[in-house]
């Protein structure tokens, strides 16, 4: 790992963007760019102390139907396969809207900046010391540019800090970039940046201090990224990459198996993972659910055949004693190669119990799940024509 681009100046990724450290501002209230050098007050971005305010409206989600055993939260997905995370009581969910959901009562709130509303989009990530912002914002009316910031709050009635910057000039295509993930724990923070071309990586402070690039080659498909204490796991040339932030080591944890990897999930020294077991990068058919000891290296599988029909399994989660999954078994071809299945059903296996269940049958698609304490959010469409929104259901006792 190495710091590029940040301390020395842009690099050969940064050829058309301007590189701007989040020093104290030391040139007054009317000309404040929240870093160095200084300039003109139509280059700024939306904020003049290197703070970033958020306003929460309530809101009331429109209701869609009944979708499988829980109850109707949210009239759009949102899972930790979208970034989703918990803080202080609340779900905070990112994308085309900020919004977050109060666990104790479902109150749902969209979250603005206090200037001006609509005009805040990112994704959010959540430690025990605050939130970490991504955020991605229209700095001219004209949309010939737009700030993007990584800002930490240690909660929404305060400004949050904004510990990085810069800003993304369009392209002739109007390519615009910018932080496009962002994920924390107490250990470390990650952020995945482009600005036009390939997407490069970078690590920092759980608070989103002192950025450094990432030594990850950014060519090829980097996808799925999950963080979990000192740990990223992320998908790469089909196999399953382990970032350890305290030694800095990048390491290859599926390559001597003979299949394919996708879709990975962390809960302390464990990571879960999809397998492939044609090795097709055009066959999703016959894939299963295997769990990895970071510490012992030991592998288990958590779905095999006979013991479960074969079929296509996406996204995998896992938290405490539960490890999740989209399952294609109950769709009429279970198996249909490239193509996505008709049906997707959660499923989950309690690895106390060792129990096997299929959490939300009858519906059409299903998945995103997120885990909080002993309760299940999910994204469900009861058929192919309804829309996707989020609903929440408790997990089995036993």
């Amino acid at each position: 790992m190495a710091p590029v681009g940040i301390d020395s100046g842009p690099s050969d990724a940064y050829q058309n963007v301007d590189i701007l450290l989040p020093n104290p501002p030391d040139t007054g209230p009317t000309e404040t760019r929240c870093g160095v050098p200084p300039g003109p007050l139509a280059q700024q971005p939306p904020w003049a102390d290197c703070t970033l305010r958020i306003t929460p409206t309530p809101v009331q989600p429109t209701p869609l139907p009944p979708c499988g055993p829980g109850r109707f939260v949210l009239n759009f997905p949102f899972g930790e396969m979208e970034g989703t995370c918990t803080y202080d009581g609340w779900i905070y969910a990112g994308g085309g809207f900020t919004r977050r959901v109060r666990l104790s009562d479902g109150r749902v709130e969209t979250l603005t900046r206090a200037l001006q509303a609509g005009d805040l989009a990112g994704g959010w990530a959540c430690t025990s010391q605050g939130l970490v912002f991504a955020a991605n914002l229209v700095t001219t009316s004209q949309f010939t540019s737009r700030t993007s910031a990584i800002v930490h709050f240690t909660d929404l009635d305060r400004p949050g800090q904004v510990r990085w910057h810069q800003i993304l000039r369009l392209t002739p295509d109007r390519y615009v970039g910018g932080i496009e993930e962002v994920r924390a724990s107490d250990v470390f923070s990650f952020f995945r940046f482009a600005n036009p071309g390939p997407a490069y990586f970078y690590v920092a402070s759980p608070t989103g201090e002192n950025p450094q690039r990432l030594d990850i080659d950014p060519t090829g498909i980097k996808s799925n990224f999950v963080i979990d204490g000192p740990y990223l796991s992320y998908s790469s040339d089909w196999d399953i990459h382990l970032y350890d932030h305290r030694t800095g080591r990048v390491e290859n944890v599926t390559q001597t198996d003979g299949s394919w990897e996708q879709f990975s999930a962390l809960d302390g020294e464990r990571l879960a993972y999809i397998e492939y077991r044609t090795r097709d990068p055009f066959d999703y058919n016959n894939a299963n659910v295997w769990l990895l000891d970071l510490r012992t290296r030991t592998r288990t599988a958590i779905t095999s055949q006979p013991a479960q029909p074969a079929a296509q399994r996406f996204n995998v989660v896992i938290r405490g004693d539960w490890v999740l999954w989209e399952d294609c078994r109950d769709a009429p071809e279970p198996n249909p190669g490239m193509q996505a299945c008709t049906v997707r059903t959660l499923y989950g296996h309690n690895l106390r119990t060792g129990r096997e269940v299929a959490l939300t049958p009858g519906v059409t698609l299903s998945g995103d799940a997120l885990i909080v304490g002993d309760q299940l959010y999910y994204a469900c469409a009861a058929t192919r024509s309804t829309q996707v929104g989020t609903y929440v259901m408790d997990l089995p006792r036993d």
